[in-house]
């Protein structure tokens, strides 16, 4: 998704001095492929809030927006689309007015690459125990599917799979009709211990936990979804390990002769 950055702004003489207003227009075919929360501010009192800057890539990626959760705690960043600056020296006024553009106009470059390098990371990704005893394939697509919507879907693949079930991911059924990866509240890569204990079907009861091979999850944040996908990673890798140990320490056979 192409990253465009549309800006109105309006300069104008005020009882104050010299005001500056930007406002990122979000209407259908102006600003895409990013929200329209670009103005840094740290929270006051929700009036008097004081504006810090354009934001940067690292802002877009982290900082809270107006109106979502803990935004209004006081002392923390928040991000919203407008800005209005009032200046008593003209000159002033003109260098922020011109700033302002040359940063969000920057901000659009650098946050499309950051989206195609997210974008990227698609694609499949062996995991093996040290002994080549346990394999699989994970395979990973990550999308921008909305302004601020990070989509990362990973499917354990049903090719290459050796001595290691399929379902490992963990989820909780919020569903009573059945599983469904896009509702249902997904918790983690599974551990030994989820393997023997969660089935990958259940008797569809709300709260039950199951173990499916897909986890489809929507992050609002491009840091988020990133962090996601390498905890997936991290996971997979150490649990064909373990899951390899655990299960060679159980599995055998051996003849015992017992005599009195």
């Amino acid at each position: 998704m192409t990253v465009q950055i549309v800006v109105r702004q309006v300069r104008s003489t005020v009882p104050a001095g010299f005001r500056v207003y930007s406002e990122i227009l979000d209407g259908i075919g102006q600003t895409t492929g990013i929200g329209p929360e670009l103005f840094v501010y740290r929270y006051v009192n929700g009036t008097e809030d004081t504006y810090q800057h354009v934001a940067t890539v690292a802002d877009v990626k982290t900082v809270t927006r107006q109106g979502d959760t803990g935004w209004d705690t006081v002392g923390e960043f928040y991000r919203r689309k407008t800005a209005t600056l009032d200046y008593t020296n003209v000159t002033a006024a003109i260098d922020q007015a011109a700033l302002m553009k040359s940063r969000l106009e920057d901000l659009a470059i650098n946050y499309n690459a950051a989206v195609i390098e997210y974008e990227s990371s698609t694609g499949a990704v062996d995991y093996e125990s040290a002994d080549g005893n346990r394999k699989l394939t994970l395979d990973t697509v990550s999308a921008q599917v909305g302004a601020e919507d990070y989509q990362v879907t990973s499917n354990v693949s049903v090719t290459g799979l050796v001595g290691i079930p399929r379902e490992l991911f963990l989820f909780k059924l919020l569903d009573p009709l059945g599983p469904d990866i896009g509702n249902d509240e997904y918790v983690r890569v599974v551990t030994v211990d989820d393997i023997r204990t969660y089935p990958t079907n259940v008797s569809w009861v709300s709260g039950d936990y199951y173990r499916y091979y897909e986890a489809d999850e929507h992050f609002p944040y491009l840091a988020t979804a990133n962090t996601h996908n390498s905890t997936i990673d991290t996971d997979l890798t150490a649990l064909v390990e373990v899951y390899d140990e655990s299960t060679d320490e159980f599995e055998g056979e051996e003849t015992t002769i017992y005599t009195s």
